[in-house]
């Protein structure tokens, strides 16, 4: 059970298409900023995947400053798209990382052409939480404070958001309002991943202490590591904290 993680970030430029009209790529571009908009329009803390189908990358040559293993700027497409080399591709199938759908793609960097893959991952992360233990803050809309809620699971969570989001006021918002999530508490299977992909909760990946230790063993590089305690989050007994205790 892993039970240290790292935010990281890779140094790294993964620039936009080029040999294509502009006017063909927006499309594409703009359906994932669609749904993410969308995602993050109804709570923090859920995250439902929709595919594209047909790898919509298919046709398009990207750029690069550089060539890469693997790199998390991932062109706006979305807070679970992360970038992968072949090399990248065996290491994360040799460990325990969340299901995902691969996009194989194509870049030029200094006139050369590589392969590589777009990764996005596909869990809904509120299957991680033990709401039961978590602590949650919900600001009812038209109200000024937030209170603390209990849920018992996922479903029961996400029940509680359709039920609001259906509701229409005279104005045209829904009765949804805001939630804040000072502490999340996982369930135990979370902490045998070895890369957690927490969109919108948290701005990064996490990285296990074994997965580092196998990219650092196999001198992967321009990659730096953060310990998350030193960050505006921290891990605490199994429980992600968010520093959020203000409001309730």
């Amino acid at each position: 059970m892993n039970s240290k993680y790292y935010a990281f970030h890779t140094k790294s430029y993964f620039g936009g298409p080029v040999d294509i009209d502009i006017n063909k790529y927006q499309p594409i571009k703009q359906k994932f900023l669609d749904f993410w908009d969308k995602q993050r329009s109804w709570s923090d803390l859920t995250f439902k995947y929709e595919s594209p189908g047909k790898n919509p990358f298919a046709n398009i040559l990207f750029s690069s400053k550089g060539q890469y293993e693997i790199a998390n700027d991932y062109n706006g497409l979305g807070p679970n798209f992360i970038f992968v080399s072949d090399r990248m591709l065996e290491i994360f199938e040799s460990v325990n990382v969340p299901k995902y759908e691969l996009f194989p793609i194509n870049y030029r960097q200094r006139g050369n052409i590589y392969k590589g893959y777009f990764l996005a991952f596909l869990e809904d992360y509120t299957n991680y939480v033990d709401f039961s233990n978590s602590k949650i803050c919900y600001k009812p809309f038209g109200h000024e404070y937030y209170i603390p809620m209990k849920f018992q699971s996922g479903e029961d969570f996400s029940a509680f958001i359709r039920e609001n989001a259906s509701l229409l006021h005279e104005d045209g918002n829904t009765n949804l309002g805001d939630f804040r999530y000072p502490e999340i508490r996982f369930l135990d299977f979370v902490y045998e991943i070895d890369l957690l992909c927490i969109p919108f909760l948290i701005t990064t990946f996490l990285m296990s202490d074994r997965l580092k230790s196998r990219l650092e063993n196999e001198k992967i590089k321009n990659i730096q590591f953060f310990d998350v305690m030193g960050t505006h989050y921290k891990f605490n007994d199994y429980t992600l904290n968010l520093d959020e205790d203000k409001f309730c």
